[in-house]
This record gives C-alpha cells, sequence and structure tokens, in this order.
C-alpha cells in the first residue's frame, strides 16, 4: 500500500466568535478541559501506525502547540483547496489522510478502520470519504443534532476525514475550487450539479452509487463512500453544546 500522510487542517477561523467564553479566532486552539482541540486529534493521529508522517496546516504560532509532537507544520493559505494542495508538497507518490483540527473525539480504533476499509479498495479508487449511518450516531451520540442525507440505502451524516491519492489532487482542484465557492449557493449548486441529481437526492432516490459516480465525474477521480460504524470521524465541535458533548465523552473513555 501507498504511504500515508496525515494533514490536520487548523488554520485560522478569523471570526473571533465566542464559545463557552472564549473568543476563538482559530478552533484547533479551542480547548476542552484546558487541552487544545489540536492536541486531541495529534494524540489519536500519533498512535495509528499505518500513517507514516503527520503535518498540520495552520498559522505560525501553532509551532508551539505542537512543538512536542514529531509533526511537521506547513504555514496555511487562505482557501481550503490551496491548504490541500500546499499540504501535499514533498509528497509526491503516496496518499493524504485529511483531518479537520475540531473533532476531538476521534478514536484510534475509527481511523484504523477507516484506513483499513480504504485499503481494501486502494487499487480502484483514489478518494474515500466516511459515511455515518443515522442509527450509528444515535447510539453513540444519542439526541446530538446532526445534518443527514436520506439515500435509497438509508439516512447518513459525512464525516470530516477523507483519503485522497496525491497524484490525483492536481486534475481535481479547479473543480474542488467551484464546488466550495458554489456550496452556499443552492440554485447555482444544483445547476452545476444537475437537477435530476438534485431531484433524486431530494425525493431520497439517490444511490450511494449514483452519488458515487457523480463525484467521481466531476472530479476527474473515482471517489468511494466508505460507512463507518464510528461517528466520531464526523462529530465536530463549534458551539457551547458540543464543547459539553465532548467533554463527557472524552471522560467516560478515558482521556480527560
Amino acid at each position: 500500500m501507498k504511504p500515508i500522510r496525515a494533514v490536520v487542517l487548523a488554520g485560522d477561523n478569523n471570526q473571533g466568535e465566542f464559545i463557552k467564553g472564549q473568543k476563538i479566532k482559530n478552533k484547533a486552539l479551542l480547548t476542552i478541559k484546558s487541552k487544545p482541540m489540536l492536541n486531541y486529534v495529534l494524540d489519536v493521529l500519533i498512535k495509528v501506525e499505518e500513517i507514516t508522517e503527520i503535518v498540520v496546516v495552520g498559522p505560525e504560532e501553532l509551532g508551539e502547540i505542537i512543538k512536542d509532537y514529531q509533526v511537521n507544520l506547513i504555514i496555511h493559505k487562505e482557501d481550503i483547496i490551496d491548504n490541500v494542495v500546499a499540504s501535499k508538497t514533498g509528497w509526491e507518490d503516496g496518499r493524504l489522510l485529511i483531518v479537520t483540527s475540531d473533532i476531538p473525539m476521534i478514536t484510534v480504533e475509527g481511523i484504523k478502520d477507516f484506513i483499513n476499509q480504504c485499503n481494501k479498495y486502494a487499487k480502484e479508487y483514489q478518494l474515500f470519504y466516511p459515511i455515518v449511518a443515522k442509527a450509528a450516531n444515535e447510539r453513540v451520540f444519542p439526541g446530538v443534532k446532526r445534518t443527514y442525507v436520506t439515500l435509497k440505502e438509508g439516512v447518513f451524516t459525512g464525516g470530516n476525514v477523507l483519503m485522497v491519492d496525491v497524484c490525483c489532487i492536481d486534475g481535481a482542484v479547479e473543480e474542488g475550487k467551484k464546488l466550495v465557492a458554489l456550496r452556499k449557493s443552492p440554485i447555482k449548486l444544483a445547476n452545476y450539479l444537475g437537477w435530476i441529481f438534485l431531484m433524486k437526492l431530494i425525493c431520497k432516490r439517490l444511490t450511494i452509487c449514483e452519488l458515487e459516480k457523480r463525484v467521481s465525474r466531476l472530479l476527474n477521480l473515482k471517489a468511494k463512500a466508505i460507512i463507518s460504524e464510528y461517528p466520531q470521524l464526523g462529530t465536530d465541535v463549534d458551539k457551547d453544546s458540543d464543547i459539553d458533548i465532548a467533554e463527557e465523552y472524552l471522560q467516560n473513555i478515558g482521556n480527560l
């Protein structure tokens, strides 16, 4: 299997909103029991032996936070796609495991399971994205509100990680930027994705396979959805109630 570089996206938020009384410019620095969320993520990734190396993409100030870890810092750019491109510097023949810095409840088991599932399809696909069934999410985080999509196979939510072959990134940049730019304009996004695709989604008739094929055509690669039983991969922290959930969960598993 190709080696894996884990990439933690930890750029500035710039909004300066308040969460639990903390004025947050960068969510990576939001503390849970006096420990930055970024550190929870790194503490998990360094224990995953399938990962060859780790880089953090973020502002220079993170250097002090990560100095005790064997990771490298890549100074972030304004655009998320540009950050992904920058994260592959010096890593031209492997895969990137891209992880956001606001999912402190991820586990070694969840990351390993995702990697192992990706490996099963590595000869045929280049981009992998986890989806989690609503039932699995509510089993671990009962009562937590998530954004779900109803597909023909069931009700799912997405994750905050993905795996991609480095060799496919440059060819997907242009379309990736279009998707990011259109994500807040439903009409333009529908025109871009196609109205038939959108109507099937609205009518809950879209299949996972159709979704994979559409993403594959748009990004000029072969994409695969990975059904994960680990909702921690997509449970991010961005408001007061999320911190309460994270504190309780991390306390229960002994990470606090």
